[in-house]
């Protein structure tokens, strides 16, 4: 199952760049890019997921949650700390050893929470600013 089967630009993401990019590789490297792209990806989400650990910490305390805005900064860091989860969660459809089940849901479910859910989080970060 292909998850760029639309053919609505904005609709076509990181993960289905990089897929294209592997499939036009050699096959001597196609095992190697996805390690690659795995191995960085992950480092990244990694950590994003440490930097808003420690903000929901540092925003969850007594002061801070007494204003408005330390209240829109907690939720902002749970909901991009979800969006982080969905996008590491995209990444898996790179192994391709899924079932048609599996991939639907990988390629239609959360590619639209992830889409809804960056949304969110930038609509917050432009009501915070």
């Amino acid at each position: 199952m292909n998850c760029t089967n639309s053919t609505n630009i904005f609709l076509f993401g990181v993960m289905s760049d990089i897929a294209s990019e592997i499939k036009a590789s050699s096959i001597d490297q196609q095992q190697l890019m996805t390690f690659a792209y795995a191995f960085s990806i992950t480092l990244m989400v990694a950590f994003a997921i440490l930097s808003n650990i420690l903000s929901i910490g540092t925003f969850y305390q007594a002061q801070i949650r007494t204003t408005t805005v330390g209240l829109y900064m907690i939720v902002y860091s749970c909901c991009s700390l979800f969006v982080v989860i969905l996008l590491e969660s995209r990444l898996t459809r790179l192994l391709n050893t899924f079932t048609y089940a599996t991939s639907f849901i990988l390629c239609n479910v959360l590619t639209g929470l992830t889409s809804i859910f960056t949304r969110i989080c930038l609509w917050m970060v432009g009501f915070i600013a």
